[in-house]
């Protein structure tokens, strides 16, 4: 099996540079420019038999227009929606000595309140994982978000949580064995 585990594009709320957590924001220009350019990579290298993607508007807007380029429907689900980031939603990223400073500089040593916890999303990502695996697809596409993103990658190569950086539409490449073990992988590959 191979398996793309995609960013959605550029959304209004990354533009503006605020946390979106779990809330819905439309994808920009730029971000439907992007979703078109890895729908087209990924056609080149596979044609999709499952298109998961979570429910969160930007990821459906990203999804959809995979979809159309592969002629695929998206299946939609919460499972790879964004950690919850509580009462940090809607805030700004940039700011002085604030909540959002104590949240980006402490990583996960700090949960804002309200916001989901990290043993939550590693549950999310193995439940996605026993899903892509029992349906025995041989080209997989998820729509996700950065963190939901890192804990499946790292869940697959059966390591650690570590921090796995991934921008707007940059894809994970896994190959899968029929076990589901990673054969061969390559993380954050920009398209083009």
């Amino acid at each position: 099996m191979q398996l793309f585990l995609v960013r959605h594009g550029e959304s209004e709320w990354n533009a503006q540079h605020l946390f979106q957590g779990q809330h819905h924001s439309r994808l920009t220009v730029k971000g439907k420019q992007q979703a078109k350019r890895v729908a087209k990579w990924i056609a080149q290298r596979c044609q999709p038999d499952l298109l998961l993607s979570s429910d969160l508007r930007r990821a459906v807007e990203t999804a959809q227009l995979i979809g159309k380029m592969v002629h695929l429907k998206p299946r939609y689900t919460k499972l790879m929606r964004e950690r919850a980031l509580g009462n940090l939603e809607g805030k700004t990223t940039r700011g002085k000595q604030t909540e959002q400073d104590h949240y980006l500089e402490a990583g996960k040593g700090y949960l804002p309140v309200n916001a989901e916890r990290l043993a939550a999303i590693k549950q999310r990502a193995r439940k996605v994982i026993a899903i892509i695996l029992k349906s025995k697809k041989h080209c997989v596409v998820l729509v996700g978000h950065e963190a939901i993103n890192s804990f499946l990658a790292n869940a697959l190569l059966r390591r650690r949580l570590q921090t796995i950086s991934q921008n707007h539409t940059q894809v994970h490449w896994f190959k899968l064995n029929a076990k589901g073990k990673v054969e061969k992988y390559k993380l954050t590959v920009s398209v083009k």
